[in-house]
């Protein structure tokens, strides 16, 4: 493998890059997908990127773009072609605030999340050599450490990159949404190896490049700019992104309760549903649900993940674990609303020595805990399975139902149980957003995990319901497993691929299966 030392510094561990971890390990065919690439780069700065591209595309050498690696879909797994790291890139540029007077941070896309979100709780006191805008802005805004930006991973390693190109949603999406109404802009750069800024204030992007092809109608910048988030890396490398800071809550609580049965369980969710109409939205920021093969995943295999904290000590004869998290504002009282589900939660039978509750963001996180486990030990016992088995691959759905949220998680259970299938299931309960993780082991177990992962897309089709895509699709998800886009979606994405990708060298084979553009 040649490694590219373009004006870059090199790195001594440049292997990890392509090994098989976290994001190749999944992959399920191996004959096509080995993950294995030509060259490596690190550029340090837009300009570096340019010329990196510009010397790439005179070759038509397909071109992978690697973050964290943290995704699920094997997105940035290269076939052959070109490895452009972005791990250099991972300085926070500076503050700017408009007229309106939002605040916005501007940042490379190597930063990883945890590392920005200590920095703004910090007040940015150890940004270096800020500019003189920045300091403009922080003398100007001295409370600026009660600001946050509102995407919240459980993967907090995760970089601002790679959650711009899925556009992923966090813990909290059911407040907050997903990360693109938290990007105004972004700069990229395209095959011609020119870089252009886009942003939701610009009117269209005829300036900077061709934007009219034939038959085509001329594309906004916001077009743009949301094609790019969530487009996986089709139409070039983000290397700048604005990202906008909202106000803190003034005051959070969370619960972590555990359910004896499963009909306390459906019950209490059912009942957190009707009670929305009687809450504001604004207020309630996640209901998370895991279910009862989860928990004993988790007790069994907890102690093998890396880097996490250690497990508390759970109660025994538990059918599912649901977590509520609550944000008001300064005007808003919390208690009124936190004594509405433990009441709720007592009426059921549920006693207070299984409702864990904090108040503080350091006991919240703590809370967290069991939740961010559950997918990592989804993905223990994929690379178990491979041991047996190196065809089996990560399967999960990733699918919102409407309807109640008992007869959306019998309709699941159904089919495992007739299928006899090795599952768990979690994820947000309010808009049954529910990630059904399936674990095949042997070759024919696998044939049917697929065809079942079918038969939910399809039920998609027939019945009101939402493909969300929050991990990606990336190389993953085909067409067998996920519903075809429809044909403006095709005919948007054909038009940005014309103008930015003509010879579709930038991440080829994320989502392709689907656009159909390559």
């Amino acid at each position: 493998m040649a490694i590219d030392n373009h004006n870059v510094e090199l790195k001594s561990q440049e292997d990890r890059l392509i090994l098989p971890v976290p994001d190749t390990k999944y992959l399920s065919d191996a004959s096509q997908l080995k993950g294995v690439a030509e060259s490596i780069s690190f550029p340090q700065t837009t300009s570096d990127v340019s010329k990196i591209i510009h010397r790439l595309s005179a070759s038509n050498t397909p071109i992978t773009v690697q973050g964290a690696r943290t995704g699920l879909t094997g997105a940035g797994v290269p076939i052959g072609g070109h490895i452009m790291s972005m791990d250099n890139m991972n300085r926070i540029l500076g503050l700017r605030q408009n007229s309106a007077g939002e605040l916005f941070v501007h940042v490379e896309p190597g930063v990883k999340l945890d590392d920005l979100h200590t920095m703004v709780n910090s007040g940015f006191k150890d940004l270096d050599s800020p500019d003189e805008e920045t300091q403009e802005v922080l003398l100007s805004n001295p409370d600026i450490e009660n600001y946050f930006w509102p995407v919240d991973l459980l993967e907090g390693s995760a970089t601002i990159g790679g959650i711009a190109s899925t556009n992923a949603s966090g813990v909290t999406s059911f407040k907050y949404g997903r990360a693109a109404q938290y990007i105004e802009g972004l700069r990229f750069v395209g095959e011609s190896g020119n870089d252009i800024w886009v942003s939701r204030t610009g009117n269209n992007i005829s300036d900077t490049q061709q934007s009219e092809v034939a038959g085509t109608t001329l594309l906004t910048q916001n077009d743009v700019l949301n094609a790019i988030l969530g487009g996986e890396g089709m139409y070039g490398v983000i290397t700048e992104l604005s990202l906008k800071l909202i106000r803190k809550p003034h005051k959070k609580m969370g619960f972590l309760v555990f359910m004896r049965s499963e009909s306390q369980l459906e019950s209490f969710i059912d009942k957190c549903q009707l009670m929305l109409s009687d809450t504001p939205q604004s207020t309630l920021a996640t209901v998370e649900f895991m279910d009862q093969r989860a928990i004993e995943a988790i007790k069994a295999l907890g102690n093998q993940l890396e880097h996490c904290e250690p497990l508390p000590e759970l109660p025994t004869d538990i059918s599912g674990a649901v977590y509520i998290e609550l944000h008001t504002e300064e005007t808003q009282g919390i208690q009124p609303l936190a004594s509405s589900y433990i009441e709720c939660l007592q009426d059921l039978g549920i006693g207070s020595d299984r409702i864990w509750s904090a108040t503080e963001d350091k006991e919240i996180q703590n809370l967290r805990i069991l939740r961010y486990a559950a997918p990592r030990v989804a993905n223990l016992l994929v690379s178990l399975n491979q041991q047996k088995c190196p065809s089996i691959t990560k399967l999960f759905t990733d699918i919102r139902f409407e309807g109640n949220f008992s007869s959306v998680l019998q309709d699941y259970l159904r089919d495992l149980q007739d299928t006899h299938m090795p599952a768990m299931i979690y994820g947000q309960v309010l808009d049954n957003h529910l990630h059904v993780n399936l674990f095949p082991e042997d070759e024919r177990q696998l044939g049917i995990a697929k065809r079942l992962l079918a038969h939910w897309a399809q039920k998609v089709r027939i019945q009101r319901g939402t493909l969300v895509g929050n991990h990606g699709i990336g190389k993953l998800k085909t067409e067998d497993s996920y519903p075809e886009l429809s044909k403006q979606e095709i005919f948007k994405e054909q038009q940005l691929k014309a103008i930015f990708d003509q010879r579709g060298l930038f991440n080829p084979h994320n989502r392709s299966s689907l656009s159909k553009l390559t």
